[in-house]
């Protein structure tokens, strides 16, 4: 079964939520803010009564619905938006009626069916290099920074010159093709909203400023900028992670579960280190999986700080043996499961003399 979802058009006036060009609007289950270009969110359309409900957004490629063989007669509409977190919280509401919903709705088509087009499915292998890597789009393409731009500009208020072949007019030129959407908008945003934590993080670090006390909240912000970080590196030069983790991270805006981030102070020696590692983890018997390479490493810095993101793309779950206690008050988890606060500076940091092994030393052999 396959299906195409057909929004109506917009009024005039504020664009509806779920309609291309909102910016905000209400949970519909929390009641809270959803942000456009800020949070991860669903589009949640159906009977105003809540007797059939469709989401998408939930999972690149997939949309779920009370009914997925048969469309009601009553007619739909497009019922608004609501966090990935509150997708459950959303549901029920619109099933018991205790959901508000506008008195004017945009209408709602759907087509079911095998003669609906279906693209094939790709997801599970890298991305293309003239297509967008979060969202596959083809129009619209845009040159994104893997290191950004105000972190050049950062560099050289900081006193630093920059020489190399990766440099194009006193900046870092290392980019990627990304289509306008996904680059000027929740792309944008996440770089805006980090770049406040890392400034003051390399000023604590080089004592210009007190030390300072990251949240978990503010911990998964940066894990979340880390991987799309990674992301871009791999999609840079021949990628090995699949497609379907970058649409994935579009859509949620926080890492997915297969995804491990470590956090670490730098002694900088250069502009920026970066380190990719593909890698094949084995089964809990030690044998091969059937994918070759089914994991990746990937290890960069960017001012004081280095970041190492491992991900795993073999499918069911895994565990990462850990046991490096070499690194203990060096590097420090912020995705899953950070710390409730992570006092920044930390006492421990790495140089180029440790930057080696510390890249080497996630190996095939950590993973279960």
């Amino acid at each position: 079964m396959s299906d195409e979802v057909t929004e109506s058009a917009a009024p005039v006036g504020r664009v509806p939520a779920g309609i291309p060009g909102w910016r905000n609007a209400p949970c519909l289950g929390c009641g809270r803010k959803v942000v456009q270009s800020r949070d991860g969110w669903v589009t949640v359309g159906g009977t105003r009564s809540g007797s059939y409900l469709i989401l998408w957004g939930a999972m690149p490629r997939l949309s779920h619905a009370t009914d997925q063989y048969r469309v009601p007669d009553e007619k739909l509409f497009m019922l608004g938006v609501a966090h990935q977190r509150c997708i459950d919280a959303a549901l029920a509401r619109l099933e018991t009626g205790s959901a508000r919903l506008p008195a004017e709705l945009p209408d709602l088509e759907i087509e079911l069916g095998d003669d609906v087009p279906l693209s094939p499915y790709t997801l599970d292998k890298p991305v293309e290099v003239k297509a967008c890597p979060f969202c596959d789009s083809r129009s619209g393409l845009t040159r994104e920074h893997v290191w950004p731009d105000w972190y050049s500009r950062e560099l050289h208020a900081r006193g630093a010159i920059l020489t190399g072949d990766i440099i194009v007019d006193n900046r870092i030129e290392v980019t990627v093709p990304v289509c306008g959407d996904c680059n000027n908008k929740w792309m944008s945003v996440l770089e805006g909203d980090t770049k406040q934590l890392l400034v003051p993080m390399a000023d604590a670090a080089t004592g210009s400023r007190p030390p300072i006390s990251l949240s978990a909240a503010k911990q998964v912000r940066l894990a979340t900028w880390a991987v799309k970080t990674v992301y871009l590196i791999d999609a840079y030069q021949a990628p090995v992670i699949p497609r379907g983790f970058l649409h994935e991270l579009a859509l949620h805006r926080v890492p997915n579960a297969w995804t491990v981030v470590w956090l670490g102070g730098y002694t900088p020696d250069v502009a920026l280190r970066a380190d990719k590692r593909a890698l094949d983890f084995l089964t809990n018997a030690g044998e091969p999986t059937n994918n070759s390479p089914n994991a990746f490493v990937i290890t960069f810095t960017i001012l004081n700080m280095l970041f190492q993101v491992v991900g795993h793309f073999n499918g069911g779950s895994w565990t990462l043996r850990d046991n490096r206690r070499q690194y203990d008050g060096a590097l420090f988890q912020i995705w899953p499961n950070p710390a409730p606060n992570l006092s920044w500076p930390p006492s421990l940091g790495f140089s180029r003399i440790s930057w080696d092994d510390l890249a080497a030393s996630i190996t095939e052999r950590h993973a279960e």
